[in-house]
């Protein structure tokens, strides 16, 4: 009935998007192309873009010229580099609206800069609009801003608690350095901030007291391929042994998720063959030796091939000794 009128229909579209709508959306709301033309011709409607229609009505908003920009491009495509930052209120300005697309996209949108790249970079929903997430959008931010302002980006995103280090750094090292500037920078934005400030100064001391136990040496920041497809950046990895131990700063825990995720986490370096250990930042703090020799315990457990039967199997041996 007068409920799904055309107008009502286009009018929940353009709810959902700042009062703008496409001819492609209007004519699924069941406008003829002659009643589209006639409220364009009469300004019932004004015309954003080509094909892309602002309803009366509507305020205007940066966000408005956002998601016109966005609908005007069509799919696939997500708000990238400062006007992504400026959605996620990082300090930043943005002029041009700049949008990434696929390489095999060839397209201009008026008012926009558009990026294309071979690997799209995920899309997440930020004020109604697909927007690189804030890990992406620092990634994006790294060739366009001085050291400096790329410095206070990231302060801005962890003080607001938006920003994971580990998934920034991960992100950074999966791109390589092909074709973006900067990103060695970023890396070492990243170095200076990782874990609380005497996070450093406790590892070095893991790493002495490692080597005055005379253990072997783990490879440092070991990238471990997961079964699930994901990949998980290992703090010490004694890759032979197949021990993950990585140091938890309560920082990198601020919330609820976060602490899941890393449980998530653990349980696929388990399904990929690998002993995860967690070592609160605390306890390296308070007690190093007794984490080092929990760790070297350990290693000789691997070693002496205590995890390598069903316990059932390790019982009946040690029942037979």
């Amino acid at each position: 009935g007068a409920m799904d009128s055309p107008e009502r229909t286009l009018a929940q579209f353009a709810e959902r998007q700042h009062g703008l709508v496409t001819r492609a959306q209007a004519r699924a709301s069941g406008f003829s192309d002659r009643a589209i033309d006639y409220r364009l011709d009469s300004k019932s409607w004004d015309r954003f873009h080509p094909e892309v229609y602002l309803l009366p009505g509507a305020p205007r908003s940066f966000h408005q010229v956002v998601h016109g920009a966005v609908l005007a491009a069509g799919q696939p495509v997500v708000v990238s580099g400062r006007t992504a930052g400026v959605l996620w209120d990082i300090p930043v300005t943005s002029h041009a609206i700049e949008l990434t697309v696929p390489n095999s996209r060839c397209l201009t949108v008026k008012g926009a800069d558009i990026h294309r790249r071979s690997v799209m970079p995920p899309a997440v929903t930020r004020y109604r609009i697909p927007v690189t997430p804030v890990e992406w959008t620092i990634v994006g931010l790294t060739g366009a801003l001085a050291r400096r302002e790329l410095a206070g980006a990231i302060d801005f995103a962890l003080g607001h608690r938006a920003l994971s280090l580990p998934r920034l750094e991960l992100i950074t090292r999966q791109l390589g350095t092909r074709g973006r500037k900067g990103l060695p920078v970023l890396l070492d934005l990243i170095a200076e901030r990782k874990g609380r400030p005497s996070t450093t100064f406790i590892e070095n001391r893991f790493r002495q007291l490692i080597r005055a136990e005379g253990l072997p040496q783990p490879e440092e920041q070991y990238i471990l391929n997961l079964p699930n497809g994901k990949v998980a950046i290992i703090d010490f990895a004694w890759v032979r042994w197949r021990l993950a131990v990585g140091i938890d700063g309560f920082t990198n825990h601020s919330s609820l998720t976060d602490w899941m995720h890393d449980h998530i986490r653990d349980q696929w370096i388990l399904a990929a063959g690998w002993l995860p250990l967690s070592v609160p930042s605390l306890q390296l703090e308070q007690d190093p030796e007794g984490v080092v020799t929990m760790i070297a315990a350990t290693l000789e457990a691997i070693e002496s091939g205590k995890f390598a039967r069903p316990l059932g199997e390790a019982a009946r041996a040690l029942g037979e000794v």
